[in-house]
Order: structure tokens, then sequence, then C-alpha cells
């Protein structure tokens, strides 16, 4: 490997050649042209372009490909591939003529966007690019096919400028461990769709359109292993567009059951077309991913920390470091404090009260809400077996109580949270906190920003009786997805033996079970333990012919089956309780608000 160098910029050049097209023959016309790049990186030869031995010399590799529009004809562009030069500071590039008095290019091709079209307004050119929010591992070097650059030049040469940076990470940690997956969040884009602005002359600019990603990854295969030694950390290079992480950064690496975290709000501005080194910093700190979830149970009294994680393990994103210890972690507005929060550099710490409830801890960036968990303040819950093998909690999600003989609980603490189909957040006071689905409301990325929000459907279009504007199956499934509300080790229930099944009665004993008329619910003989209860207490739904969103009597279960039925109508399956019988053929709308019984994942 050669050593590498840093410089503060390097001029290099690369020669293209252009083919024409004329009538019914095609002639290859190759012209000499230079193109120089201003660089300020340390590559290896495995990537596009290499800083060599004395630190100056760049070199092209073999398969590298570039766009070229022509200002003749700015709605279509050809990849140039180059065709010699490979380890050379300059190069051939071979494709497709483009005629124009000027030439517009951008490096790597894979980045201009699909059926992008470049536009000019006065001297500045704009060019359309995706940038990806995954890149692939390169051993000492910035992932290949990752560093963003544009070219403004004639049929005599262009110049490549760049418009990102490089953040290299010092990491080591205390055990040898394995690593697959870093991932870096930012409080500023760093990937999605964008356009570059450029004149030729200036400073290139790059302008987030949509779609943007706050965290990006980068992979490794074969995975690599963390160092253990400070004073030879393993390093990770990431191409930043440039300006981005001034308002600090989280960084989490990442193998099959364990991420290690790291936060800094320290001003990490990225300089285009140089190296940001970060100080070496120990990785120490893991979380075990068998423990992630969406909702955590807490004894009365007792205290849990959260880390910024999805239930999948995927960083969350970058928080402002001004909520940490006031807006990070909170209790959602209206309901009474069940404890305590207290934000640290790079978890939250939640004690809770002696009284028993729910709380939902949000986390918020600059831009708003980015994910939410839910804190079960509870007993621990006790597994019960069925007659057919499911092993469920003794409890509905959320509730405080299992027992309705228990001399303190009410039919109200056994009822627990109510959780539209698919969604990860319950639904609190849905009467009165509701809001229309519409194409900008019924969507996931909604229902994250707006947790405990009742998402009611629509009167005017959309999926008839779903919360979503476009249907989604996946929310929930037989593998639990990141949106499911069960605690870790637990989902949403399927009921019954196979993937469609639903339970009745006959899951539980071999006769109905003993309804309790008083507190609305039933009793139904276990393998194990005292009969368990199910309450019938209540649901929500809207009603179209009053407007609103009311409350109902009767004992709903959602089932992490979905169905779509003849009607067009998007149902969720689920088990009803009757005053006789468990019913297994019942379908509700998915906006509705019922309970959930959560069951062991096998």
């Amino acid at each position: 490997m050669k050593k590498l160098f840093y410089c503060e910029a390097a001029a290099f050049a690369a020669a293209l050649v252009l083919s024409s097209c004329q009538n019914d023959n095609i002639e290859q016309a190759e012209k000499a042209r230079t193109m120089t790049i201003s660089a300020a990186t340390e590559l290896p030869d495995m990537t596009r372009t290499s800083i060599g031995e004395d630190g100056h010399q760049v070199i092209w590799t073999e398969g590298n490909e570039i766009a070229i529009f022509g200002s003749d004809n700015l709605s279509a562009h050809s990849i140039f591939t180059l065709s010699s030069g490979a380890g050379e500071t300059s190069g051939e590039f071979t494709g497709e003529a483009v005629s124009g008095d000027e030439l517009i290019a951008v490096y790597p091709a894979s980045y201009l966007a699909e059926g992008a079209s470049v536009s000019k307004t006065g001297d500045i050119y704009s060019i359309p690019v995706t940038i990806p929010e995954t890149q692939a591992y390169a051993e000492a070097s910035f992932p290949d096919d990752s560093f963003l650059a544009v070219a403004k030049g004639t049929e005599e040469g262009i110049e490549f400028k760049n418009l990102m940076g490089v953040l290299k990470l010092q990491l080591y940690g205390t055990s040898a461990r394995k690593i697959s997956e870093i991932q870096l969040a930012a409080a500023e884009p760093l990937a999605g769709d964008a356009v570059i602005k450029y004149d030729g002359a200036g400073e290139p600019t790059l302008e987030f359109t949509g779609n943007v990603k706050k965290v990006v990854s980068v992979t490794v295969n074969p995975a690599f292993t963390l160092s253990t030694d400070a004073n030879n950390p393993s390093v990770i290079y990431l191409a930043v567009p440039a300006g981005a992480l001034k308002g600090g950064m989280s960084v989490s690496l990442t193998n099959s059951n364990i991420r290690s975290f790291i936060r800094t709000t320290k001003d990490n501005t990225i300089s285009r077309s140089k190296i940001k080194a970060m100080p070496v910093t120990s990785t120490s700190f893991s979380v075990d991913v068998n423990k992630l979830a969406n909702t955590f149970i807490v004894n009365p009294e007792g205290s849990i920390s959260i880390y910024p994680f999805r239930p999948d393990g995927k960083l969350i994103g970058h928080v402002k470091s001004t909520s940490f210890t006031q807006k990070f972690y909170s209790a959602v507005s209206g309901q009474s404090a069940k404890g305590t929060i207290t934000a640290y550099t790079n978890y939250c710490k939640f004690v809770a009260s002696a009284n028993e409830g729910d709380v939902v801890l949000i986390a918020s960036d600059a831009d708003g809400v980015v994910w939410s968990w839910t804190v079960w303040i509870t007993d621990t819950p006790a597994d019960v077996t069925l007659k057919d093998g499911s092993v469920i909690m003794d409890r509905n999600l959320g509730a405080t109580a299992s027992d309705i003989t228990n001399v303190t609980a009410t039919a109200t603490e056994t009822r627990g949270l109510y959780y539209q189909w698919g969604r990860k957040d319950p639904c609190f006071n849905a009467t009165t906190n509701s809001v229309e689905t519409s194409a900008e409301v019924g969507t996931v990325a909604y229902a994250i920003a707006n947790p405990t929000q009742f998402i009611r459907p629509s009167s005017n279009g959309g999926n008839e009786g779903d919360w979503l504007w476009e249907a989604d199956n996946t929310l929930w499934g037989a593998t639990k997805t990141i949106y499911d509300p069960c605690p870790a080790g637990y989902q949403v229930s399927c009921g019954g033996t196979g993937t469609s099944s639903i339970w009745t009665a006959n899951d539980f004993q071999t006769n109905a079970g003993t309804y309790d008329s008083t507190n609305t619910g039933y009793y139904f003989s276990v393998t194990n333990g005292d009969p368990i209860w199910f309450t019938s207490a209540a649901y929500y739904l809207y009603d179209a012919a009053s407007a609103s969103v009311k409350f109902y009597a009767g004992g709903y279960y959602w089932n992490y089956n979905s169905v779509d039925m003849t009607s067009g109508a998007k149902y969720g399956r689920l088990f009803k309780m009757t005053s006789s019988d468990v019913s297994n053929s019942s379908n509700l709308k998915r906006s509705a608000g019922c309970s959930i019984r959560c069951m062991k994942i096998k």
C-alpha cells in the first residue's frame, strides 16, 4: 500500500475522447482534451484518484465514468468511460459525442439524477443529482465513486471541482469486535436529491431539494475488526457534502447484535476538497440490539436508559444539543408526568415515579420529531401459554393491571393503550386529538413526526378506512418490523398456529370464556397460571355521520395480518371478544384505535 499524504490542493490532468455520429455512418473522432481537478484528499489506487508518494500525483482507475452534457442539448447527456490512462495522471475517456460551445460534466456519472436535464440561468448551470445514503467501504480511503465533482469546459478541456469533503474517523474499542456498518448522523443533509449550481468560474454549490437523509452509512464487506489500540485506531473515511456537520454529529458502529455509539457537538464543518480528521475516539459504549424496541417496560420507581436507535439498530439521527436537557425526551402534551428525564451526551435516562402509566418520550432535531418511544410503567407482565402453544402477555399493551379482580384495578386500567393498525405509537385523546388524512398527512413520516395523534380517514379520497393515504400492508408482519409497538422479544400477535390464523376460544380452552358483564370482559382458562383476562371495553373509530372520532364498546384486538377488501377499503385482521365466544372472522378499518395483546416471538 502506498504511503498517504495530505495536501491543500492538487492539480492534475486527464484527456477526454469524444465520438461523433454523422447520418448513418458512425465515425469515432478522438480528440485529446485536458481536465484539471482541484482536490485535497488522500486516496489509494483502488479509487477514482490517488495522491501518490509525492503527495501531488493523482491517477485515474479503470472503470471511471463521467456524464457530459453539451450546451446545444442540455436535456441529454453522454456517459464517458476511461478508455486509457488507468494508473496515470492523464487519461482518455470515450463516449458518444455531445455538441456545444460549452460542456458540463459530473463525476461520478451514477450520481446524475434519473432523466436529468441541465438548466441554465445567466451563466449558472443547474445539474440535478442524487447522493446515495449508503457508501461502500474502501480501506484507507473514502468509498469508491462517492466523491461528487462538477466541471465546465469546452472540447479543448474540462476542469473538475469537488463538492465534497472527507471525514476521517479514528476509532478503537475495548474488544476486537467485528464491524459490518458505520453510521453517521448530522443535523444537516448528508444525502438525497440535490442540485449543483456552477458557473465554471467560482465555487460550485450544492442545494438539497428533497428526499433528504441526515443519516448515511458505510457498509463493510468483508467485516473488519475494530482496533483495540488507541495508538493505531481503525480509520474510516466518509465522503460528506461540504459544509455539513457544523452542528455536530453522531456515529454508530454496528455488527449483528451490538451498537457502539459516539456523539460530538463540536463544530465539525467540512471544507470542500479537504480531509477533516476527527480525534481518536473510544467506542466501548455498546447497546445490545436485542433489547431495542419502541416500547420499554419499567417498574414503578425504576429507571431505563434509552438510546437514539430504532428497533433495528439504525441511528435515528443527530438531535440538536439544546434539546438534551429540556426537549429531547419529554412526556406527551396533556399527559401527567410519570417520571423524570435526564439527558446525557449520548443517551437519555428516564426514572419512573411510583405511579403506573404510560409516557411517550420524543426525540427531536432542528426540524422536528425524529423518533419516539413509549415507556410502559407497570409491574413486569407475566407470560401465559395458550393451548395452541402461543405465549402471550398477561395484559394488554400499556395496561397497568392484568386482572380485573385485583383490588386496585379498574376496567380502564386493564384496557391499556390504543393503536391504529401499523403504527408504533399509541393514540392519546383520539376524540380531541385527531387530523384528517391527506397526501401529506397520511404518511409514515407524518405519523413518526406526530406521535399519539389520531389520523382519521378522509371522506374525500385516499384509501377508504385507512389512516394512510396510500396503503402499506408491510408496516406490521410475521417478522417484527421497526413499527411494531411491542417490547423487545414480543410482537403484535397473529393468533393460532399459522401466519394467517386468528385465535378462537378453543385456543384458550375447550369451552367459551367466562363473561363478566359488570366489567365487560372475559376470563379464559390457560395452560399455566390463573385464568387470563381480556377486556371488551372500547375502541376508537371515526364516525362519518357525525364527522367525529368516537369511543365504542367492543373488545377488538389487532392482529398483524392485513386485508384488502374488494370494496377498496383497507382493513386489519383482529380477534374480537363477544358475550359468548371469541370471533376470529372480524376485520376493522385500519384507522380504528384498538387494543394489542403482545405475543412472544418464537
